[in-house]
């Protein structure tokens, strides 16, 4: 990606710090089900089997941490995806990206608002003389 990139020395920096965070990772949160099932880390595979990386106190790939990890950078992702206005929803589609993101501040901002302990916006009075809607109890 970083031959195709316009600041190419930042995306190719960029780029090897998130494959060696990912196989930081990989190291220490992705035990199998038994405390003898590790799972080994091959720098260099598929290519060669060495060097290979091996911890014994690797967490389990569903255990409490990764949930935990896993949950905390999902909410940050979103926290910013409302501050920005750009999020990985973009990825796909920029015009759904922006309705995420609008929805995301809507949400930002009713939760800024209840910590603070200020009241919700209350509803827009009905203008009198507006027609009923069939089937609904007026005030």
């Amino acid at each position: 990606m970083a031959a195709f990139a316009q600041d190419r020395w930042r995306v190719g920096w960029l780029a090897l710090i998130t494959f060696h965070l990912h196989l930081v990772c990989d190291l220490v949160g992705s035990r199998g089900p038994s405390l003898q099932d590790l799972w080994p880390i091959f720098y260099f595979g598929p290519f060669t089997h060495k060097p290979m990386l091996l911890w014994r106190g690797q967490w389990r790939l569903d255990g409490w941490q990764n949930r935990y990890f896993s949950s905390v950078i999902f909410l940050w992702a979103l926290w910013l995806g409302a501050k920005r206005g750009d999020s990985f929803v973009g990825v796909f589609n920029r015009r759904v990206d922006n309705i995420f993101c609008a929805v995301l501040r809507k949400w930002r901002e009713t939760l800024v608002l209840r910590l603070r302990g200020q009241p919700r916006a209350q509803p827009i009075a009905r203008v009198e003389g507006q027609k009923e809607k069939p089937g609904r109890a007026g005030p």
